[in-house]
This record gives structure tokens, sequence and C-alpha cells, in this order.
């Protein structure tokens, strides 16, 4: 709610719970209520707890369902479990008997008649209904988005989230469609510039596409670099920008100078990113190091999984003390793991950066670890600032450079680098930018320069592709923990599966956005090669099926791709052990689920020559000692290997 606004609780809550009826919500009882906050996070906004909870039972209040008192109990006694200490909300007892008088029709405190209400106030509830409540379905968010800007129309923030929705659900040019006519109206905003700058579909239909994409990105950054003046306004990205361009690691081009076109636009248009700097001549007493670890977002456990069993490693030890930064509503093996090993564990404000690095700051760390940086708005802000005397990012988490120069370090393994004869940076790029040194003073002409000389599938190596200075380890420096195997967990046929046996089952179970449109000539020669293959592609992988027709797959190739839902992991593990091989995609590889395959003896297939990150599958693959028979330097060769193992 806008901050000049003034409404008693009563009316705010009333409110809230009367424009959440625009929900997708059906068959409601009061149970619902209940359940809906009793698993809440008890340090949790009202917003993020409660209004689930209110939408529904103001539903059934307005339905007739069930007496009003009745569903007023329920709703206080939700916002005494979300807003327990009081001091969240001052959420008083008085505040809530004169909810449930309120809510009884007292006769005092009129009903609120929307066509009276300020049209912007009426819109931000409807937004911040739509991103306050994670469970909510997307066909609800956005129908929340669309009556907001309904109210409000072109307001920024409303468009940026409808925009982002859109993005998330496949409508990637409904979504630019509207951020380009909204960015004509207010040709200064700076979110917008950068969200219109940085789009990249998650699906391509040609290699000439991807490559379109990529000039484009790279001459919106030019074109912004070169005209944008410092910006002396006191803007949070959190609440202007919102969002990251997880697309660009998939196009398969060196990605060191988009993450510099990126960096330095944050740094023009959010100067306010920069001035968390930290007095490093000042340090705190003790001996033992103090070791800060920023976790990523919700949906993303990878980095997780592979480091969780080496900082518990380190806790344990005398010389170590380990401080947990956690988004809030991180809840996961994990966390769970990290709070317990941790001396102290600090919740991130997802919208207010500057209060995010008060709190790293105030920990008073010496060395300061990112887990997967560039994964996640919150932790990309963060970044910007000098938090901690020493700053590093964990490559196996998001196996990319951040681009930022506040970053020191970038820890890998010799085990993940590609051989040195790969290289996409010519010699005199090389010996322009020294090794270990960040590009000095690089003019957006140069940048764009050095970016429209890459070439695409060739991968990134050594020092040149990381603005970081590169520590590289000579083991892989993590630990996968196995998951229990349960005696009900696993499945021993493919018909558990409802697949058919006498099939040679290649696994290509990756996220849709993996399959890059280089990468259809081995799917379609190791079917056109191996008779017997079927090839296991997740659901969301059918947005190919055009584009397989299109790269020569007939009727009978294409009756032999097998679409998959997502599963648990044990159901995966199973799967697994049933495959004949394990399809390595590229530009961008795997690790996790190469590390899975590996575990259930299923040989792991990758491609050398063209993944664009960190290759982690290429270091696994060596430590075994087989990376000569499986590491392939071109789709004919990889073929071969693949389908030599289905013989």
């Amino acid at each position: 709610i806008p901050s000049h606004v003034t409404m008693t609780w009563k009316k705010l809550l009333y409110l809230y719970a009367l424009l959440g009826l625009e929900a997708v919500f059906a068959n409601f009882k009061i149970s619902n209520i209940r359940r809906s906050c009793e698993h809440s996070d008890l340090e949790g906004s009202f917003l993020e707890g409660s209004l689930h909870g209110l939408a529904e039972a103001f539903m059934v209040l307005q339905e007739g369902q069930v007496n009003g008192a009745e569903v007023a109990n329920e709703i206080i006694f939700c916002v005494r479990r979300i807003c327990s200490p009081m001091d969240v909300l001052n959420f008083s007892v008085d505040g809530c008997n004169a909810l449930t008088d309120f809510m009884t029709k007292d006769p005092e405190e009129p009903p609120l008649e929307l066509s009276k209400i300020d049209p912007l106030i009426v819109a931000s509830v409807y937004n911040d209904l739509a991103t306050g409540v994670p469970s909510l379905p997307s066909g609800a968010k956005e129908n929340f988005l669309r009556l907001a800007l309904k109210y409000r129309r072109g307001e920024s923030v409303i468009v940026k989230n409808l925009g982002y929705l859109l993005e998330q659900t496949g409508r990637h040019d409904e979504a630019e469609a509207m951020y380009t006519e909204n960015l004509a109206a207010k040709p200064a905003d700076p979110g917008l510039n950068l969200i219109v700058a940085s789009m990249c579909p998650p699906h391509h239909a040609s290699v000439e596409a991807v490559r379109a994409t990529y000039y484009r990105i790279v001459s919106n950054f030019h074109r912004l670099l070169s005209i944008v003046s410092h910006n002396s306004l006191r803007m949070d990205p959190a609440m202007e920008v919102g969002q990251m361009p997880l697309g660009w690691p998939y196009l398969g081009f060196p990605l060191r100078s988009l993450n510099e076109f990126l960096s330095r636009t944050y740094t023009l248009f959010f100067p306010m990113l920069t001035e968390g700097v930290l007095d490093v001549s000042s340090r705190r007493e003790g001996n033992a190091v103090r070791l800060g670890v920023v976790a990523e977002s919700v949906g993303n456990t990878s980095p997780g999984q592979l480091i969780s069993a080496v900082l518990e490693r380190l806790g344990s030890r005398e010389d170590i003390e380990i401080v947990f930064f956690k988004p809030k509503g991180l809840d996961t093996e994990f966390s769970r793991a990290m709070d317990m090993v941790a001396i102290g564990v600090w919740t991130l404000d997802t919208y207010d950066t500057r209060k995010s690095q008060e709190i790293i700051k105030g920990a008073s760390c010496d060395l300061l670890l990112y887990l997967a940086l560039g994964m996640s708005p919150l932790t990309y802000y963060i970044g910007f600032g000098r938090l901690a005397p020493i700053q590093a990012v964990f490559g196996h988490g998001h196996p990319i450079t951040s681009g930022l120069p506040s970053i020191d370090y970038f820890i890998s393994s010799d085990l993940f680098q590609p051989p040195p004869s790969s290289s996409s940076f010519p010699n005199e790029d090389a010996q322009k930018y020294p090794p270990g040194l960040p590009y000095p003073s690089v003019t957006a002409d140069e940048l764009k320069n050095i970016a429209l000389g890459s070439s695409m599938l060739s991968p990134s190596s050594g020092h040149t592709a990381f603005t970081e200075q590169l520590v590289l380890f000579d083991t892989l420096t993590v630990h996968l923990v196995p998951p229990e195997e349960r005696g009900d967990g696993r499945h021993d046929s493919l018909e558990e599966f409802g697949l058919e046996g006498g099939w040679n089952y290649y696994a290509c179970m990756q996220y849709s956005k993996k399959i890059h449109p280089d990468f259809d000539g081995v799917i379609g020669g190791i079917l056109r090669r191996d008779e017997r293959a079927r090839v296991l592609l997740l659901e969301g992988a059918r947005v190919f099926l055009p584009r397989f027709k299109s790269s020569g797959f007939d009727d009978g190739m294409l009756s032999r791709l097998v679409f998959v839902r997502r599963m648990s992991r044990l159901d995966l593990l199973s799967l697994l052990r049933m495959c004949t091989a394990f399809l390595g995609t590229y530009p961008w590889g795997e690790g996790v689920t190469s590390f899975e395959a590996l575990s259930v003896g299923l040989p792991v297939v990758i491609m050398i020559d063209k993944i664009v990150v960190e290759q982690l599958a290429l270091g696994q693959l060596r430590v075994i000692g087989i990376d000569g028979e499986m590491g392939a330097r071109g789709v004919e060769e990889y073929v071969e290997i693949a389908t030599r193992l289905g013989r």
C-alpha cells in the first residue's frame, strides 16, 4: 500500500480479503483456512502468511456457507499465528476484537465502497495478493495483476511482475510486447530499460535464432551504456527490476562480456548498489576465521546439495566458524543442515537490498562465499557491495563469472577446465587482458567488439573467462550425499514407469531450456543409428516437436521420443539404473544430474568442445578415469560413443 495512505487495520484487512475473492478458489471449508496457516513461517510477514487464509475465509463468508463469527475467529487465529511476536504488525487484541465486530457487521464501521477508494490503493492490493502468496496458482496471480493494471494502467511495478509471470509460463512474446509498449510510454524507466535489453527467450527454433538473440542483447546493452548517465535517484533494483537474465548461459556464447555489460549498466542506473562498503581497517576479535555463506533462492537447491557436506565438515573445525545468510522462505535439507552448523543464521530481505547488505556487514565475516551468484536478484544485488575483506563465488553453484568487480575469487577445480586447445578467446585478447586481472577500463565499444567476436558453442577457458581471480583445486571440491534408499522407494522394472522393455533408453531428462538447437543433431543421430533407441525427455521438451520436425526427424523418430513427468529423486535414480546412457547436454552441461547417473552406474556422455560453462561432468569423468572414452569432440563422435553403449 502507498506509504501516504492511512486506513484502519480492520478496513485494510477487509480490503485485502474483499479483493482476494477474485482468486480461483473452489470448495473451501473452514479447515482450509487454518491449514493454510498452520505451517507458515512464524516470523513471516502478514501478507506472505495469511492472505491465502483471508481470501478463502472471506469467500466462505460472502457465499454464506458458514457463520461470520466463526470465520472471524479463524482469521484471528491466523493473524495471531502469523503476527507473533506482535511487533510484526502491532495487531493487538483490540485489533482482533475490532475485526470480529467489523466482520459481524459492526454498524459503527460502514462497509468499504471500492468505487470511492483511490485506484492506486486497489491496484497495490491486487499486486500484493499476486506476489505475496507463493502457493497461489499462476492463473490466479495473472488475474490479480491484470485487475491491478485495470485500476492503474502502466504502473511499472505491476507491469514488471506480470511480464515476469508471463515469461515464467512460456509466453515470452506476450511479455516482450507488454514491456516494449510500456517502455515507449516511459523511456527513462531504468528497470524497464534493463528488462527489455536483457530479455532472452528460453527456447529457440534454430541456431540462427539463438545467434540473433545474442546479437540483439549485445547491441541493446551497448546502446544503453552509450547513452546512460549516472542516476542520482535513490532507487533499489529489487523494486525496479527484480529479475535476472537466466536464459543467457543457455545461448552458448561466452558470458564474461555479457555479464560485464550487465554489471556496468546496473552500476550506472542504481549507484546505491556499490555504496555498501565495509571498513576493512577494523577487525573483530577472535582467532577463528568467520566464513559467511550466502544461500540462493528457494527453488535452486543444487548448490546446497553439492557443498552441504563440505560446509558441515568445515563447521566442525575449531579454527572456522560459519554464519549463514538465507533468503526468506528457504527451507531445504541444505538450509536445515546449515541451521545446525552455523553459529548464527540471518534472513535477508528480498525487497530491500541496502537492509540485506547491512545485515551481512554486521556479521563481520572474514570471507563471504556466494553459493550461486547470479541465480537470483537478491544475491546479485547484494554482491555489488564490499561486505567482507574477501569475497568469493562457489563456481559449481552457478558456473559462470559474476562480472562484478567486488567479487575477488572464483573457486573451482582444475578438473573442470576444458583442454588447453579449446578456447573461445583469441591469443591477442589473452595478451591484452593478462591472466588473473579483470578488464581494466574497457569501453562499451571494446566490450561490444569482444562479445560479437566470440564464437558460439566454444568453451571459455582459463583466466580470460572470469572477472574474478580463478582459484583451482586439484579435487572435485564437492561432495554429493546420495539419498537413503528405502525398500518401498525403488522400482525394478520399466513397466512401473509406463515404459516398454526391449528398448535402449537414452536419458536426457533436463530442463527444456538446456536443449539447444545444436543438440538436436545428437538426438537425431542416436535415433537414426540405433533402431532400438528411445530418448527420454521431460514433458517440457514437447515444445520442441516442431523444431525436431524441421530438423529432419521423421514420424518414426518422433515416435521414439518419450516424454516423462518430473519425479522424485529416488524414482529418478531407479529409472536411470535401467537406462543405456545419460546424454550430457550442451552448451550448459551437468553437475548434480551427472553425479546421480554415475552413482547408479549409468555412463555419462559429454561434449567437451561445446560446453561454455564450468564442466562439472568432465571433472567427474576425469576422477573415474573415463573422460577419454565418454568425452566427445563433435556430434558424430558423441553419437558413436552413445550408441556403442547400446550395442
